[in-house]
């Protein structure tokens, strides 16, 4: 016979280890064995549960200067998938059990650490993971943890952080200790290999080269120079855009930088469900997979709003749903539904996104087009779930494309890497913003030139919406 789950299922993962992770005995825990010498450590903490089960947390944990700089969990899984994280981890380095008490420390070390030069932890940790951890307190062994390097902070870009993302970190870094008081090492990634290349390089060379390797790559269907591309993309940017611009665009988006997010896709309130509803595995399976099958997959998509519909009746999010398959058609259904959904769930924050989007998109002069805040579509006195801050971005982002600034545009890159959000959801946005931004640059260069190639190299960029029929 099977063993009882003991976990109450409608408890969110994110509380029962804020309340009651503690509580369970530590199963083991592991590290990366280069941890001392790379300032680097990748600490995986594992709790059991009565049921045998495992719910591990992760800590990327810096060292060097910048503390816990990632976190997450995985909830209530059994041990075959457990080791098969641990193979997953071990790909990158080989990683060695530890006694719990230097796991701590590490971690807790780091965290002191970046405090003092003024660097917080990711809101993962703070809002989650480190309730899986014991209290700080004395009854925890302590261990001498060297942070920093040869008594000064060190700061190691390994091609993650961009060159704004760098320079900040550099800036904080003088601020709290003073110019030539700390050491800091940029790796070379893959995407960073041609940056010697462009010096002294006139821009209409760059310009050329960039045009003429995005049409090879799309036109072929390949991505054969996907590397080259976005490289020259960056490097075009950084000389055509102004950086005071860029900088009063992003401070004009502060609030949402510093906006605190529930870290879990979905709670009763976000499915339009009486608060305190339970949620069970098979409505948050039907979640995840609808939208991962609305990448490419929109019948089996449909076929699975449906079921959700089904399971737990039509609410505001499945209206909302039913908005998100509409809009990918071509259809008069979307605009009337909206307006219908509009008025039944007026303060649905979803749907009254899609409202203010649409009402923006109306308008003919895009110089008129207003950029939606936070505080437009959510209440201001209730935290939003991360998928809800996530679409707010995509919307966002939408409207900002259309109005064709690239100074907007390239902002809207760099803010992306000042947020805190999902590795998902900001690989997923990265990648909207950067297919848009050498989108403008092509067309930017066509109205330059006037040229019927780059007119055909629109239309491989960025083709017109397929004409799908509607389901509905």
């Amino acid at each position: 016979m099977a063993k009882k789950n003991n976990i109450k299922p409608q408890q969110s993962p994110e509380n029962y280890i804020r309340q009651k992770a503690r509580n369970l005995p530590i199963y083991e825990c592991r590290i990366n064995k280069s941890w001392l010498n790379n300032k680097f450590s990748q600490i995986i903490v594992a709790r059991q549960h009565a049921n045998g089960n495992l719910t591990v947390c992760f800590y990327l944990v810096d060292l060097g200067c910048l503390g816990v700089k990632d976190s997450g969990f995985r909830f209530n899984i059994d041990k075959v998938e457990y080791e098969e994280l641990l193979q997953r981890f071990e790909d990158n380095d080989k990683i060695i059990s530890v006694e719990y008490a230097l796991a701590h420390n590490i971690i807790y070390a780091a965290l002191a650490y970046a405090e003092e030069l003024g660097f917080k932890p990711c809101k993962e940790f703070t809002q989650t993971t480190r309730f899986m951890l014991e209290e700080d307190t004395d009854e925890i062994e302590l261990i001498e943890i060297e942070c920093g390097k040869d008594g000064k902070p060190l700061y190691v870009n390994s091609g993650f952080d961009n060159e704004t993302r760098e320079r900040q970190i550099i800036n904080q870094l003088e601020k709290a200790v003073g110019k030539g008081n700390f050491d800091f090492i940029v790796g070379m990634e893959e995407e960073d290999k041609y940056e010697d290349e462009y010096d002294g390089v006139a821009l209409d060379i760059l310009r050329d080269e960039f045009l003429d390797l995005v049409e090879t790559d799309f036109k072929n269907g390949n991505q054969e120079n996907h590397d080259k591309i976005n490289s020259l993309c960056e490097e075009i940017c950084l000389r055509m855009c102004d950086d005071n611009l860029i900088d009063k665009y992003i401070n004009e988006w502060k609030d949402e930088i510093d906006i605190e997010y529930e870290d879990k896709q979905i709670n009763a309130k976000f499915l339009g469900l009486k608060a305190g509803t339970p949620i069970s595995k098979s409505t948050e399976k039907l979640f995840d997979n609808i939208f991962e099958k609305l990448k490419s997959y929109e019948n089996k998509a449909i076929k699975d709003w449906k079921k959700l519909e089904k399971e737990i009746g039509k609410t505001a999010f499945t209206s909302f749903l039913e908005l998100i398959i509409l809009r990918k058609g071509i259809t008069k259904n979307y605009t009337q539904k909206l307006n219908e959904y509009s008025l039944q769930y007026s303060d649905y924050g979803l749907i009254k996104l899609f409202k203010y989007v649409n009402l923006q998109e109306q308008k003919e002069d895009v110089a008129e087009i207003i950029l939606p805040k936070v505080s437009d579509i959510f209440p201001v006195d209730e935290k939003i779930t991360d998928y809800e801050f996530y679409q707010f971005l995509s919307e966002k982002a939408l409207l900002l494309f259309r109005k064709k600034e690239l100074n907007l545009t390239e902002a809207f890159c760099t803010f992306l890497d000042e947020i805190e959000i999902s590795d998902t959801f900001y690989f997923a946005l990265k990648g909207l913003a950067s297919i848009s931004r050498l989108f403008l640059l092509v067309e930017h260069f066509n109205n330059e030139s006037d040229s019927t190639q780059n007119e055909t190299l629109l239309n491989i960029v960025h083709p017109n919406k397929p004409k799908t029929k509607s389901p509905f």
